[in-house]
């Protein structure tokens, strides 16, 4: 607007100096330079007033993007399009995800993203237990180095692809001899690099991508305890029953959760990882609860890294433990709260368990949960998620949440 203005100002100036020079003109019979400067000034004018008239229409685009949730009072969010097809999915072409504006403004630059060889993506839809995937990841690629995991936070370790900060600009910032850059996303597969997502050109990046999938009903308790611990920041103050529950479950896309829809988001990495298992790995939370040193050493073979002794894996695992990670500074998340962004009450990890669901959750809302996503999910691709790891979730060790 602030353009638009301007070019007005700009075109009533050339008007009245085109208005001068043309009294001048009758004046002093130089008739050639009064047109010459007469087609100047219309040019000019013109051109302002495109450059004006765009601006002008990208804000009223922009702003009619920009959705407002009364749950979310500081938060905007953006409907954006994800392609399907690079996932060969069944379903939909495309569908609608809900992000955050500052998230949707750094879509570009991530699909721009160049893509180093031995590059390691970790991605989940949020609250699956990424940070427990991205300190295992971690500590195995680097050898085990302790040092630098109690001494670096995991947001400088292992930046968040499309957040703001560490963000984009971190990881690009890396330096080339750096022989592995390790990532966070939460976005779906369409979004992410397109040389990652591209056939063609992810077969010569040599990039790796790990999906975290969790149980939908754990991971939709974790996710509200955690919008509200957030609410200092993002001001959500929506209930379980009364909103959450149905903002969780909703297939349409009319209500705002970041990242949402659950379904789609889980569905297409668990298909690209069918098509592509050199490339994508897919790991269910539960099953990394039941065997957690199985899957350290699953995950070192696809990632092509020495595989590790017993001892080492036993190592890893143990550093890795629901209880050190959520005492150690550099995995806590601790500085939300230093920050104001976190509710003091409430903490960054929880219960840390499998199947945690069924003391919280009631019956009806569980039966919810299955006939709207997770029988959806198996007919769709045949994906039966968390069924085997819950059955044996009693046993194992606890893992963050």
């Amino acid at each position: 607007l602030q353009v638009l203005r301007h070019t007005q100002h700009r075109l009533l100036s050339t008007g009245r100096t085109v208005l001068s020079q043309s009294r001048q003109t009758n004046e002093s019979g130089a008739g050639s330079k009064s047109a010459a400067a007469l087609i100047a000034a219309s040019a000019a004018a013109a051109t302002l007033g495109a450059v004006g008239f765009i601006c002008w229409r990208g804000h009223q685009q922009w702003k009619s993007k920009l959705v407002r949730d009364k749950k979310f009072e500081s938060v905007q969010f953006v409907k954006a399009e994800v392609d399907q097809s690079k996932a060969k999915s069944d379903a939909e072409s495309s569908y609608f995800c809900w992000l955050p504006t500052d998230v949707y403004r750094a879509l570009d630059g991530v699909a721009s993203m160049p893509v180093r060889s031995g590059d390691i993506f970790v991605v989940s839809f949020p609250k699956a237990g990424t940070t427990w995937l991205q300190e295992l990841v971690f500590m195995l690629a680097t050898d085990f180095d302790s040092k630098l995991a109690e001494t670096v936070s995991i947001e400088d370790r292992f930046p968040y692809l499309e957040y703001p900060y560490p963000g984009l600009a971190t990881i690009k910032r890396w330096p080339m001899n750096t022989s592995r850059r390790f990532i966070k996303s939460h976005l779906p597969w369409g979004l992410l690099p397109r040389s990652v997502v591209d056939d063609k050109l992810s077969k010569g990046s040599g990039a790796k991508v790990i999906y975290l999938a969790r149980c939908p009903k754990d991971t939709s308790i974790s996710y509200y305890h955690f919008l509200r611990m957030l609410s200092p920041l993002i001001g959500y103050t929506g209930d379980w029953a009364g909103d959450f529950v149905d903002r969780f479950l909703d297939s349409s896309g009319d209500r705002p959760l970041p990242y949402g829809p659950w379904l789609d988001h889980v569905e297409a990495f668990w298909r690209v990882s069918c098509d592509r298992p050199d490339r994508v790995m897919f790991l269910t939370y539960e099953e990394l609860m039941a065997d957690t040193a199985g899957c350290v050493i699953r995950i070192a073979r696809f990632l092509g890294v020495t595989e590790p002794s017993q001892r080492r894996v036993n190592e890893i695992v143990d550093f890795c433990n629901f209880h050190r990670m959520r005492l150690r500074p550099t995995t806590s998340y601790s500085w939300y709260r230093r920050y104001g962004a976190h509710d003091p009450r409430m903490g960054f990890y929880r219960a840390g368990r499998a199947g945690g669901w069924r003391s919280l959750m009631s019956a009806d809302e569980a039966a919810r949960f299955d006939a709207e996503l997770l029988e959806p999910l198996r007919a769709r691709c045949g994906l039966r998620l968390g069924e085997k790891g819950e059955k044996s979730a009693a046993a194992a060790d606890e893992g963050p949440s």
